[in-house]
């Protein structure tokens, strides 16, 4: 396992510092890689039956992704893991320009779309029209061991949904 993760590290510097791998109109522009690691024990002196690796990442638009997977297959294949492609979606996006997207500014009272290099379930729906994601709170507090909200987001994010609901849904 551990020279794979070598390889995985050497990619994953690569996406950091070639411009393939970023794209200007995201914050950050940098293209997300996670890795994660269980061995299915907790105890440091027993030698597990097994090692799980896993590789994370979010593309973003125009990004030659099949290049990168190719490398992680070879990756593993020369070092006699067994890989398995979970899950997979292509790049979600939306120009802020995009009429829906000025429309939901409006809605918010925002000046400016802001497009982020974070995964969301959107990528999984690209045969729907006009998608955009938004809601309250802050990616900062999601997804840590002590996640959480503000009221006022919730409430900022209720009234909102509430809106949209009534301006395009009940006419």
């Amino acid at each position: 396992m551990i020279p794979f993760l070598n390889v995985m590290y050497e990619i994953y510097q690569e996406t950091l510092t070639d411009p393939v791998w970023s794209h200007e109109a995201f914050t950050p522009p940098l293209i997300s890689w996670n890795i994660g690691i269980n061995d299915f024990t907790y105890a440091s002196n027993i030698a597990p039956e097994r090692s799980l690796c896993t590789v994370s990442f979010r593309p973003m638009p125009d990004q030659p992704i099949e290049k990168l997977m190719d490398r992680v297959r070879a990756a593993a294949d020369e070092h006699g893991l067994i890989l398995e492609v979970d899950h997979a979606a292509g790049p979600f996006f939306v120009p802020a320009d995009a009429p829906h997207i000025q429309q939901m500014l409006n809605f918010a009272g925002q000046a400016n779309a802001k497009t982020v290099s974070y995964a969301s379930d959107a990528a999984m729906f690209g045969e729907l029209k006009r998608m955009l994601i938004c809601g309250p709170g802050d990616i900062v507090q999601a997804h840590t061991d002590d996640e959480w909200i503000a009221i006022d987001q919730l409430e900022k994010g209720t009234n909102l949904f509430s809106k949209l609901i009534q301006e395009l849904c009940c006419e």
